[in-house]
């Protein structure tokens, strides 16, 4: 999997349509326990890979489509990008019976794993949300969280924030590769759309 940014997934970011994130704790608690149900036949999957998979989803959804599924505030901390919303959604997840979080064994560690007491309500979110978040997912099965954490260190919005700083989301724009001729003709298409062209110099009349 190489979900490192938009562009090295082979997409084209969507200039002019992006819009400040909002948070919607509805989207965010609905994606958590989808994704937990979605997983729970993955053996590595545990609370770490959760919120990788939701930071991926949220963040290559606002570089496709001009904004982030749930709109939560992703924070960097040691182990990779968390969203600051976290514990509070699963607390009270826990707290009205709708999910519970048990300890399970993976070889010599515990992992924490979120499962659902319902099923989740996926009206809120279009299919093209649904459908990035099943590919982030599949990208991203049978890795334990010790990989999920190293992938995620290597994204350049991480890489630039301070720790516990928040990581913006423009910054899945980023990328420390050298830009391809695709890269560099859709940007020359993108400055002739929205006039980023500096205007050409009137040529001097000659005597």
């Amino acid at each position: 999997m190489e979900p490192r940014t938009v562009n090295r997934r082979g997409r084209a970011p969507i200039a002019g349509r992006s819009r400040r994130p909002v948070f919607s704790e509805e989207k965010f608690r609905e994606l958590l326990l989808y994704v937990s149900e979605r997983c729970a036949r993955d053996e590595k999957f545990g609370k770490t890979k959760l919120v990788k998979i939701l930071y991926y989803s949220d963040f290559l959804a606002y570089g496709l489509f001009g904004h982030p599924i749930t709109g939560a505030t992703y924070q960097a901390l040691e182990w990779g990008p968390v969203p600051r919303e976290l514990t509070a959604v699963i607390s009270k997840l826990k707290r009205t019976k709708q999910a519970v979080v048990v300890q399970r064994r993976y070889y010599n560690k515990t992992q924490q794993v979120p499962p659902p007491l319902r099923r989740p309500r996926l009206d809120k979110f279009s299919a093209d949300e649904i459908a990035l978040v099943d590919q982030v997912m599949a990208d991203l099965w049978g890795e334990n969280a010790v990989e999920v954490n190293s992938l995620s260190h290597l994204e350049e919005g991480y890489r630039l924030s301070a720790l516990k700083r928040t990581i913006p989301y423009e910054s899945v724009f980023l990328s420390s590769e050298p830009p391809t001729t695709a890269d560099v003709r859709r940007a020359q298409e993108l400055a002739a759309r929205y006039g980023w062209l500096a205007p050409e110099k009137k040529k001097k009349r000659q005597a």
